[in-house]
């Protein structure tokens, strides 16, 4: 902002402390340079006497221009040395009074390279016919309506003001190209990091795609540039043609893989071949033509192409639009658009910062495109990663329930054989009553923990039949805790239920045998804590060790385990349970404390 008020202020000055005068000027257009100077300066009053308007240059046209000093002409004695400003033309020539004879002197871009200025000096004596300067122009690299042009007449004052200090259109023009460079660079540093990670072409496309648009726009701005080859030389004409269509063949090809065309969009996909090899055969047939300097050639190049693009993207859009099969599509839509509006603007205004502005604001909706695209990458990824992982769940869920009825039927056959048939045929009861509850909740990937608490109570109730009732068992749950709301994974619980069942109570001899299930929760939470006053960790596994055959483990605690740590592997979700050895006054074992912390949904 300081720097803008200095530049306005800058431009107050300049204006109120020197002299600066728009030239009016007649045309005189023709096809063939036949015509000498000092014919155009006899017959000036017939040839420059019906200046027409709209008069468009094409490739080929040759322009003599009169400049008509003579109403300024109190001005310009009032200053030694003034400066005239033709501006940017790849041929040019002015001729001035050089004492009884006429001078000129050259002034093309192509023809002066890194020295054009497009200013020439000059004093009123070297005015013909005391009024005059004649110019002879060529725009060979554009159509252009040179009716519209522009030519300034400046003291020394300001041509001074103009070599220091950067006038208002400069200003503007810098500015946005040193914001297009700015902007590209971080999307380049970024697409290409991505692209090493990842491997994927669309992202090396595009950060070449950028390079070359990087390299067409911006190497102006940099001194070692204009001072070694010149802002608007030949070779920089050339280069600028070079890397427009390079840059166009890139931005095809990162349009293909982006949209993986070949999948999505078959049609299109052959389009798009079509149209790189008539590129890359325009390319190298465009820069033999520019080397030969055929500049018509290269204007009907530059038409066709023109022509054969534009239709390729309405088509294309429009293509798109009717088959459009995902979001990513818009982001290619609307870049296309704002970048072709530029180009169209270019086309009739002739100003080239509109299609600066639309590339870059083309650039900046691609970069958000390829931010999207990594977005729906990693949702995909997560999606089929909790995919898996709810498979593999549901593989270990089939896994404990064949475990839980070959324990049941192992209990059922136990009264059996003690010919206990009451008991038996009430154990058979609770336990198709757990198994038809499994079952309508075995396709769910949780239950309410009201379900979970109803099921761990049949089973409990079959494991106290099953000793005879010969345990005393509690569920506790918070007064606020909506069992009804909560979810759990199915039979979560039941696992270290089962563990303090068989190796806690049942191997206890003396005393109340006592199993305690309470739940409650924090913010994140759902704890469960199971806690019995068995005979502990240690003692039941030197028993076990004496009793149990070789090589046997607990199948349901290993599968709870793989559970849980499945769990914990998912997003915003880490499930944890740990153990604790409980002891009496005198340091005896007294019991076993398993707290299980259950991740919200």
């Amino acid at each position: 902002m300081i720097y803008a008020l200095c530049l306005l202020y800058g431009s107050i000055s300049y204006a109120q402390q020197t002299e600066e005068f728009q030239i009016p000027f007649k045309l005189l257009k023709i096809s063939q340079d036949t015509l000498k100077v000092d014919y155009i300066i006899d017959n000036a009053p017939a040839l420059f006497s019906c200046p027409k308007k709209d008069l468009k240059s094409t490739p080929g046209d040759i322009f003599w221009v009169q400049l008509d000093f003579s109403e300024h002409l109190n001005v310009l004695s009032q200053k030694e040395r003034w400066y005239v400003y033709i501006e940017y033309f790849n041929k040019a020539k002015v001729y001035y009074q050089n004492q009884n004879a006429i001078g000129s002197t050259i002034l093309g871009s192509f023809e002066t390279g890194n020295k054009f200025t497009g200013e020439f000096s000059f004093t009123q004596e070297q005015l013909i016919d005391s009024k005059y300067l004649y110019l002879k122009v060529e725009k060979l690299n554009v159509k252009y309506n040179i009716s519209n042009h522009t030519f300034v007449c400046y003291s020394e004052t300001v041509q001074y003001y103009k070599q220091n200090y950067i006038s208002g259109f400069h200003f503007k023009s810098k500015a946005l190209t040193h914001f297009f460079l700015g902007v590209s660079l971080i999307i380049i540093i970024i697409a290409l990091t991505i692209y090493f990670i990842n491997r994927k072409k669309e992202y090396l496309l595009y950060v070449l795609y950028v390079t070359c648009m990087t390299v067409y726009f911006g190497r102006f701005v940099f001194e070692s540039y204009t001072n070694t080859f010149g802002g608007f030389s030949f070779t920089t004409f050339f280069l600028n043609n070079f890397f427009e269509i390079l840059s166009n063949i890139f931005y095809i090809l990162f349009v293909k893989y982006y949209l993986n065309t070949r999948e999505f969009y078959p049609k299109l996909n052959t389009g798009i071949h079509f149209a790189i090899v008539f590129l890359t055969a325009l390319l190298l047939l465009d820069s033999i033509v520019l080397l030969m300097q055929n500049f018509s050639l290269h204007a009907f190049l530059l038409d066709i192409r023109a022509f054969i693009i534009t239709a390729f993207v309405v088509l294309s859009i429009v293509y798109l639009l009717f088959h459009l099969k995902h979001k990513l599509t818009y982001f290619i839509i609307f870049g296309s658009f704002f970048y072709s509006a530029g180009s169209v603007m270019v086309f009739l205004t002739g100003y080239a910062y509109y299609i600066k502005t639309g590339a870059l604001i083309e650039i900046i909706i691609f970069g958000l495109g390829l931010g999207y695209k990594i977005k729906l990458e990693q949702d995909e990824k997560f999606r089929l990663q909790e995919e898996s992982i709810n498979n593999y769940i549901k593989a270990l869920r089939a896994q404990m329930n064949p475990h839980f009825i070959f324990n049941s039927l192992s209990s059922i056959q136990h009264l059996v054989l003690k010919s206990d048939t009451p008991a038996a045929l009430k154990y058979l009861s609770k336990f198709s009553q757990l198994m038809r509850s499994t079952l309508e909740n075995s396709i769910e990937k949780n239950v309410t923990l009201a379900e979970e608490i109803k099921l761990l109570q049949t089973y409990i109730d079959l494991e106290s039949l099953r000793f005879d009732g010969n345990f005393y068992y509690e569920i506790q749950v918070e007064k606020h805790l909506n069992t009804h709301l909560l979810e759990v994974p199915l039979l979560i619980i039941q696992p270290f239920v089962e563990n303090a069942i068989l190796h806690g109570l049942m191997y206890k001899k003396d005393g109340e045998k006592k199993l305690t299930i309470s739940f409650s929760e924090n913010a994140s939470h759902i704890i469960a804590t199971i806690e019995d006053n068995g005979i502990g960790r240690k003692t039941s596994k030197a028993l076990q060790e004496k009793s149990a055959k070789p090589g046997k483990i607990s199948r349901g605690m290993e599968l709870t385990q793989k559970r849980i740590e499945i769990i914990k592997t998912q997003p915003e979700k880490a499930g944890s349970y740990v153990i604790e050895d409980l002891t009496d006054n005198s340091g005896k074992p007294s019991g076993t404390r398993v707290i299980v912390k259950i991740p919200k949904n």
